[in-house]
């Protein structure tokens, strides 16, 4: 999965995240903890050390490389956002319009 995010200042800034995506609404909560501290940590690796997250407007595009059955993008995209909360931007109300995609 490769995440993007645009803004005004010094964007795009992007990375990866090697692992099967977990949905908002799965039932195995441990899991999708594990994925956010996952895609949390992907992204802290790339974020310029002592940056303080963006307060802008921001686009986020997220990427999906999948083999097996379609994934449910929309919902996959909600914990990603809350995991870069803090870290890459104060708040996911900050992004409007969240992209998604899946690459088969």
């Amino acid at each position: 999965m490769t995440v993007m995010i645009q803004s005004v200042v010094d964007l795009p800034w992007d990375f990866v995240v090697i692992g099967v995506p977990r949905s908002v609404q799965t039932k195995d909560k441990q899991l999708l903890d594990r994925w956010r501290s996952q895609v949390r940590a992907a992204a802290a690796a790339h974020w310029p050390l002592g940056e303080p997250p963006l307060t802008c407007k921001l686009q986020i595009h997220v990427t999906y490389f999948h083999e097996r059955a379609p994934l449910d993008v929309d919902n996959m995209l909600k914990p990603i956002q809350d995991a870069l909360n803090g870290l890459v931007y104060d708040d996911d109300s900050q992004l409007p319009t969240p992209m998604g995609i899946c690459v088969m």
